[in-house]
């Protein structure tokens, strides 16, 4: 499956949060809920007849506060390329896809989360343009 390589890169920087990867973690059923919501874009890249590579991402609506304006966002939840598929243009052509997406929908803002630990997604978001908007912090004891 797919996400195999990154769920397992998850499960070793941070054990007490993640499961292994495992048959029990990546359900089928588990991908249905998230490709079967309304709000849900789903893209994927195929190498050699085989899917490589997959951007999930959904579509928010943030209402107005006394603290901050109304906006839409097209929030990717997840982006996966196979480790023997990287390096090939795939990350890139499902980043520059969803931008399309975005703006065919009127939405001007894309925002997306990664853990510290992966300096290698990290990395490629800044390469897309994407840049640190909030750092979010944890303390476990």
């Amino acid at each position: 499956m797919l996400n195999r390589d990154i769920q397992q890169e998850h499960a070793e920087a941070y054990p007490h949060l993640f499961k292994p990867a495992s048959d029990e973690t990546l359900t089928a059923s588990a991908f249905a809920v998230l490709l079967n919501d309304p709000a849900a874009t789903t893209l994927v890249v195929v190498d050699d007849e085989a899917v490589t590579g997959y951007v999930l991402a959904r579509e928010i609506e943030r209402t107005d506060t006394p603290y901050r304006f109304a906006h839409r966002v097209l929030y990717i939840d997840q982006l996966c390329v196979v480790r023997s598929a990287r390096r090939k243009g795939h990350g890139r052509r499902l980043m520059e896809a969803m931008k399309s997406v975005a703006m065919e929908r009127g939405i001007s803002h894309l925002e997306l989360d990664t853990w510290a630990f992966n300096d290698e997604a990290r990395r490629f978001f800044r390469e897309q343009g994407f840049r640190d908007i909030t750092i979010r912090m944890a303390l476990d004891e």
